[in-house]
């Protein structure tokens, strides 16, 4: 069972990356174009309603989502399963919606913006559009049907760059021919995996909505907090300041918030493997997943953060154009506190496959009140770069409280495994203080810490190894997408 398990582990890993990897190139040139062709207001704009529009996803799951996942891959009845969450889904939208539409004015009294009323009929579109897709996604998941959901988000980012072109470029719509772009881009992959879902018959079952809700509600408890913890910041930035504020801040976190997808592909595969692995009571191999799992993770967040360290103003430069060069700090910070937040969002995962879905709960309260509290003082004072503090200060105070309950719970793992790759990358930034005006220095610090991090076994020939053979078999399977 093992050997199986792990191949499909790194099949499912490597596929959904892959997809998320090409969605992520298609995204990132549709910002890229987006900048250049409206102003920083439009285009902050368009980020507060896309950050909106998350919350309104957010609120519209109940936890079902990630406990739809869970049945699904203990192999309860799939049938009955999806189209139960469906429907509740449904009726969820339907009833936000109304809110929505109803109190639209409210966007006027907390951001200041009389356009954000005017676009509240495509924010609700988007909205509906967009649960649904997320919930297909999740369903997905749960059946290990990973190739389709990587030819989905293909269909999605490509879809989205054209339609971002035609709109900006040929029809000149600005802010909302963004709006138009991503609605439409939405529904192709609501589409694509509606028909990929094997449902034959609908059945509704009230006790089986009734237990998932069970597991599924201290988690929904769990998302809202992640959101505060992850978008509030956006939501803040645009009442306490401007939209050409949160314009700023989003440009500094695209690239951080591009990664953090690429790791949602890796945990899209992790969680029901873990969860497979605690439900047939396989503790070695569930230790095996998290431990490695922690050390390469920090290898590859904290080499891509070292890169940014080094060449944070070229690459904002030469991406976003130089009318954004003031932000290079701010995404040298965010590429910080997003390495230290995935090793969190590990260890707090691994709770919930455990068996222990309250306790990330816990957690995410007290992440909560310090985000929250450090944004409302910090934001006023320090401006953009309030919200980084905020954020850094918010991941590094909420990770000792992760390993208490971890401890705690007797789920056995071993905090080296990322404490280590976080001191490597410690002593190279204070070398690389010496040299950071000479590029052929600051080439030499980034291969220094890969040497540095072989040496100390953080990563492995092993690690090698298996990611080459993986692109090969990805290759090889790049034409059955």
């Amino acid at each position: 069972m093992g050997e199986g398990f792990s191949r499909r582990f790194i099949r499912g890993v490597t596929s959904v990356s892959f997809g998320t990897v090409v969605k992520l190139l298609f995204a990132f040139v549709s910002i890229l174009v987006a900048v250049r062709l409206v102003s920083k207001e439009e285009f902050g704009l368009f980020v507060l309603i896309q950050v909106i529009v998350y919350f309104l996803i957010v609120l519209s799951d109940f936890g079902l989502g990630v406990s739809s996942t869970k049945a699904l891959a203990q192999k309860d009845t799939k049938d009955e399963i999806i189209s139960t969450v469906f429907i509740f889904r449904f009726i969820a939208i339907a009833f936000l919606s109304v809110l929505i539409l109803s109190g639209s004015r409210l966007f006027l009294f907390l951001f200041k913006s009389k356009k954000l009323v005017e676009l509240s009929g495509l924010v609700v579109l988007f909205f509906a559009l967009g649960s649904v897709d997320e919930l297909f996604t999740r369903l997905l998941q749960g059946l290990h049907f990973y190739k389709k959901m990587a030819l989905a988000e293909i269909i999605a980012s490509l879809s989205n760059l054209l339609l971002v072109l035609v709109f900006l470029l040929v029809f000149k719509e600005g802010v909302r021919g963004l709006l138009y772009a991503a609605i439409i881009s939405s529904s192709f992959s609501f589409l694509f995996k509606f028909f990929s879902l094997p449902v034959r018959r609908v059945l509704f079952n009230f006790a089986l909505l009734k237990k998932l809700f069970k597991f599924g509600f201290p988690l929904q408890l769990n998302d809202f907090l992640s959101f505060i913890f992850l978008r509030v910041d956006v939501l803040m930035l645009g009442a306490m300041l401007n939209p050409m504020a949160v314009a700023i801040y989003e440009v500094s976190s695209k690239i951080p918030q591009g990664l953090r997808k690429i790791f949602e592909s890796f945990r899209t595969v992790y969680f029901p493997h873990l969860c497979e692995a605690y439900a047939l009571k396989e503790s070695e191999l569930a230790r095996g997943v998290l431990n490695h799992s922690l050390r390469i993770i920090s290898f590859v967040c904290l080499l891509l953060t070292l890169v940014s360290f080094l060449f944070s103003k070229e690459i904002v430069g030469f991406l976003f154009s130089e009318s954004y060069i003031n932000s290079a700090p701010v995404f040298t910070l965010l590429m910080l506190a997003l390495s230290v937040s995935l090793v969190d969002n590990i260890l707090g995962t691994s709770l919930i496959c455990a068996g222990f879905p309250s306790k990330p709960l816990a957690i995410n309260v007290f992440t909560t009140i310090v985000n929250l509290t450090a944004n409302l003082i910090l934001i006023p004072r320090f401006g953009v770069l309030g919200a980084v503090y905020a954020t850094l200060l918010t991941v590094v105070s909420v990770n000792p409280a992760i390993v208490y309950f971890l401890k705690k719970r007797d789920i056995p793992f071993n905090v080296s495994f990322y404490l280590k790759p976080f001191f490597v990358f410690s002593m190279v930034c204070l070398l690389s203080l010496l040299g950071l005006h000479n590029v052929f220095f600051k080439l030499s610090m980034v291969v220094f810490f890969v040497l540095l991090s072989g040496l100390s076994s953080v990563i492995t020939k092993e690690d090698l190894f298996v990611f080459i053979q993986s692109l090969k078999k990805q290759k090889l399977g790049v034409s059955a997408l």
